[in-house]
């Protein structure tokens, strides 16, 4: 392996991944904690986006450090291993505020293009959607994903709030 390549520093990164991760987390990049983190927040905040991505995310540091910045935020690596790091101790979660999300494909074949944003609301936003139509919530599930044991979806039973309360709609 060519020693001054992208496969070596690949390579590299790959088996440094919990070295890494531990060094961020527990603060033990002094630059980091004195400087350059704040610097590199500030310069995205200057700017008010409404999404980041942010390339070379290693173990996913900006963007929990973006996210109660309510902007769309995107973290990829080329390392595997980084981004399930960053997964494993969550922010790549957005904000929880309505807006619209990337849609994605992940876990159907290949056959599948361009997938269509979708729109997130919150509870609160929910019901007063529903109300504002003419509806009144009767019951709601949240059925769990068996791996994650994370809500995979919200159903809402409703009646017309000007209706009969046993005729669901």
């Amino acid at each position: 392996m060519n020693p001054f390549s992208d496969a070596k520093v690949i390579d590299s990164w790959s088996k440094n991944v919990s070295q890494w991760t531990s060094a961020v987390r527990l603060g033990q990049i002094e630059t980091r904690q004195c400087v350059t983190n704040q610097a590199i927040v500030d310069a995205v905040l200057q700017q008010s986006p409404e999404s980041v991505i942010d390339i070379g995310c290693g173990e996913g540091w900006l963007v929990r450090a973006l996210s109660p910045h309510a902007v769309q935020l995107l973290g990829v690596d080329a390392v595997p291993s980084l981004v399930e790091q960053a997964r494993a101790l969550g922010g790549g979660d957005l904000p929880y505020c309505d807006g619209w999300r990337a849609g994605s494909w992940a876990g159907f074949d290949a056959s599948f293009i361009d997938p269509a944003p979708w729109y997130f609301r919150t509870l609160k936003n929910w019901f007063a959607l529903l109300s504002v139509n003419g509806l009144r919530v009767i019951d709601i599930s949240e059925p769990l994903d068996p791996k994650t044991q994370q809500p995979a979806s919200i159903i809402f039973s409703a009646v017309s709030a000007a209706g009969s309360e046993d005729a669901p709609s």
